[in-house]
């Protein structure tokens, strides 16, 4: 071989060792810059992090934050909310009222809420929506109010043919599913409710066993009718849990709870002492176990939330439906972390139960006067005290009080307030 040649292999093999060298050292630097790059951007998230967490609403501002978004989409994905999501609602056809003052309503996020008398986990039409509650957030001050609507309230039901017809307001569910159930809702009461949420027994039982169940102070005669309700609630879910034994201040499970929510023939007492029968006492029960649900969530550790969002979206059982969209559902969350309830009631304020002969053989409740109560509907949500009910809203108050001839009642305080701008009026 010539001295030529062996050079040339000489500076072949010289040249190759350069560039591994080279391409060691690129990949040292690379990785030292990246380094670095994950370095910094954990420093940056976490710092961001401590100052949103020394803030005033600190889970509401870090879960409004891009972090927080992020976090969510890493615990729901949007494939999984797919599960629940009710694609086939058409929430931009939900029938507000002409002449409804929207200005107003569009200052507030209006979710309908339905507890289904389902025996089978259904949560489609062909089920009574026996719970049905309107939740109220306003934008600007986040405070959150409820208003349960009675589900023998006489109402005008509309059917998904079009066609409508004056019934109690609990067979709308069942008629057309939960978009019959908003129409009906906006039509009757001048809303514009785009979205719902509907849960069934199982469901209930269901959260509220994950999230701890509830605390609650419960007379013999409550504990009474839980244990007979339990009975078919077993049944229906498949589920079990013993009677409660004792009265007082119990601890109860998800499904003691779920019969709990379910009596109406005994008294209910709220925080303040004061005594609600009848289904205007299950209606109370309801809103009761609500807020004690939504304060146990908020509180509740990162490993039960995701326990709690796995059996929602990958159980064996359909538990909750929904319209929301996941976009929507982001936005929400922050609310959720740090709201405040402020107030609930439920509608209508004055009410009698006519004979059974003027509402078709049905036990019904009809509003005394259905525009004045939607006046005071509109005034407990929304703080409106001018409000007028739109024509429709008017025509469904004339056609219940000549099917029912219920009069008009209104409470003490608003009677005095029309007398004072009624000789206001007479003196100008």
């Amino acid at each position: 071989m010539s001295k030529d040649t062996k050079k040339s292999d000489v500076d072949d093999f010289s040249d190759t060792e350069t560039k591994k060298e080279r391409n060691k050292r690129i990949r040292r630097t690379v990785g030292k810059s990246l380094f670095l790059t994950i370095e910094l951007f954990v420093v940056l998230v976490l710092s961001f992090s401590i100052i949103l967490l020394v803030t005033p609403n600190a889970k509401s501002k870090l879960m409004s934050s891009w972090l927080g978004k992020f976090l969510v989409k890493f615990v729901i994905s949007h494939d999984d909310y797919g599960n629940i999501l009710d694609s086939n609602f058409d929430r931009d056809n939900m029938n507000a009222n002409e002449g409804v003052d929207l200005d107003t309503l569009d200052g507030y996020t209006n979710i309908a809420l339905f507890g289904l008398d389902s025996r089978y986990g259904e949560l489609e039409q062909g089920v009574r929506s026996d719970t049905i509650i309107i939740v109220s957030i306003n934008k600007e001050t986040k405070e959150i109010k409820m208003c349960s609507v009675y589900r023998d309230n006489w109402v005008r039901v509309l059917h998904p043919d079009g066609s409508a017809a004056y019934s109690k307001i609990n067979s709308a569910y069942a008629y057309g599913g939960p978009s019959a159930a908003v129409k009906t809702l906006n039509t009757n009461f001048d809303l514009n409710i785009k979205d719902y949420a509907s849960v069934n027994f199982y469901g209930l039982a269901t959260i509220i066993d994950m999230l701890g169940g509830i605390d609650v102070k419960i007379t013999s005669t409550e504990k009474y009718w839980i244990n007979q309700y339990l009975t078919e609630t077993r049944k229906v879910t498949g589920m079990y849990s013993p009677d409660v034994a004792s009265y007082g201040y119990v601890h109860l499970d998800g499904l003691q709870a779920t019969a709990y929510c379910r009596i109406r023939k005994t008294t209910f007492f709220d925080e303040d002492g004061k005594a609600i029968n009848d289904d205007f006492g299950r209606t109370a029960r309801q809103r009761f176990v609500i807020t004690q649900l939504v304060s146990k969530a908020k509180s509740a550790g990162v490993s039960k939330i995701m326990e709690l969002t796995e059996e929602i979206f990958h159980g064996d059982e359909e538990i909750i439906k929904t319209s929301i969209p996941y976009d929507d559902l982001l936005d929400l969350i922050p609310v959720m972390m740090d709201f405040s309830i402020a107030g609930n009631q439920g509608f209508p304020t004055t009410y009698d139960c006519p004979d059974k002969s003027y509402t078709n053989g049905d036990s019904a409740v009809v509003a005394q006067g259905f525009t004045y109560n939607v006046k005071k509907m509109h005034q407990f949500l929304f703080g409106d005290y001018g409000y007028t009910p739109s024509e429709v809203v008017q025509g469904i108050s004339e056609s219940i009080m000549s099917i029912t001839h219920v009069e008009e009642r209104t409470l003490p305080e608003d009677a005095i307030s029309n007398k004072t701008k009624n000789d206001a009026e007479e003196e100008d």
